[in-house]
């Protein structure tokens, strides 16, 4: 027997691996045997290259096929299509969606319709708070879709009263009143006070989705060049001075890719800045070539360029649930992803989804697709009173 031999000869003849596999081979207190081939034929078989040479009489093809036709066989012992069962398990662990990233959901920017008149859709929102000066810190900012004309408005405070009283002062006084009001979810703009102030004046205001400053970016990217300018040409405590000859400024400005500044989409022709000393004379027919030339101004069409890339996740617009990304600041080790949450209605940009007993509208680009088990729907949490509050952090697995 080689492994009696191998024992009994002689270590400077054996490998070093040799001396370790015997060493501790030998540990074991065993006796070693030797029995022959034909006394002990399942060894002898298994120990030969082709098994095949044995012959059991049997027809493995047909044992197969009655294994598969055997219900008992097939519930016991036959999985069919294991790997697709097994891959939709792991995909639906609630806990591995919240806490990985794979790729954020990346829409691009949208499209408004363009309003058929002139200051018949404005954006606003609130600068600040800011540097005191002259008792402001804050600015109420306009701006018109058609025209592009900005309104910057100093405020002591950005109380409800004082938005609305800076909108009637300095534009629906000059413009008239807006059609349509777009503005951010700030506590200013859902009062009731502003509400029924749109009510009254008979305008449409609309509210973006929560972080998601996208959809109001004309009045954010004015921020912008509206601060920048600011600090150009002030120090903290003299920017209320400096504010009306920078809005003179943005005003006289061309935009890009309309070859015209809001001056001139307002008024017909650019306006005299400092600089120009010698104007053009005014003629006769002023008044009739100013209306023959605004009327022939057409609202601002779109100039955003479009993004190089999108990405939406396939089962985005066909799942019944999903989980949006947290955008608050939070604490270290929380998931970047809380839900999962009912889909109530799609649109092309925004979901609509169930959250604490109502229905909220948020951009898709915050959103991903929640994989479930049909037979393991999303967990609620309830109320002392039985209602339900939201969903648990996940599923017990």
């Amino acid at each position: 027997m080689p492994l009696v031999h191998a024992l009994t000869r002689q270590k400077d003849a054996l490998s070093p691996r040799q001396r370790r596999h015997l060493s501790a081979i030998a540990k074991f207190n065993c006796t070693l045997t030797h029995l022959p081939g034909k006394k002990n034929p399942v060894a002898d078989t298994l120990s030969r290259i082709e098994i095949n040479a044995v012959q059991l009489g049997l027809d493995y093809n047909q044992l197969a096929k009655e294994q598969q036709q055997d219900p008992e066989t097939t519930a016991k012992f036959i999985w069919h299509k294991i790997s697709r069962d097994a891959g939709n398990w792991v995909r639906s662990c609630v806990p591995c969606q919240k806490s990985k990233v794979h790729r954020h959901t990346e829409t691009g920017p949208g499209a408004f319709h363009q309003p058929q008149r002139r200051f018949a859709h404005i954006h606003v929102d609130v600068v600040g708070p800011i540097p005191p000066s002259d008792g402001h810190r804050y600015l109420f900012t306009i701006i018109d879709r058609s025209t592009r004309r900005p309104e910057a408005i100093p405020m002591a405070n950005a109380t409800s009263t004082s938005c609305a009283s800076s909108l009637l002062s300095g534009w629906i006084s000059r413009f008239g009143i807006p059609k349509h009001i777009t503005s951010d979810r700030g506590t200013t703009f859902i009062s009731h006070l502003w509400t029924s102030l749109g009510q009254l004046m008979g305008t449409t205001v609309h509210h973006t989705t929560a972080y998601n400053p996208e959809a109001n970016g004309i009045v954010e990217r004015l921020y912008r060049t509206l601060k920048a300018a600011l600090m150009l040409r002030c120090n903290n405590s003299t920017w209320s001075s400096q504010l009306p000859w920078v809005l003179l400024g943005l005003r006289s400005t061309p935009k890009e890719g309309l070859d015209a500044s809001p001056a001139e989409m307002v008024f017909g022709e650019p306006l005299v800045v400092p600089g120009e000393f010698f104007p053009d004379a005014p003629s006769n027919n002023d008044i009739s070539r100013l209306r023959n030339i605004v009327g022939k101004l057409a609202p601002c069409k779109q100039t955003y360029k479009p993004p190089d890339h999108c990405y939406i996740p396939r089962d985005l617009h066909s799942t019944k649930h999903v989980f949006l990304r947290t955008d608050a600041q939070t604490s270290p080790l929380t998931p970047p992803y809380s839900g999962p949450y009912e889909v109530i209605e799609r649109r092309k940009k925004v979901f609509l989804r169930r959250i604490k007993c109502s229905n909220d509208w948020v951009s898709i680009d915050r959103l991903k697709p929640a994989y479930l088990q049909d037979d393991d729907p999303p967990p609620v949490r309830l109320s002392r009173a039985g209602r339900p509050l939201s969903h648990t952090s996940g599923h017990s697995r």
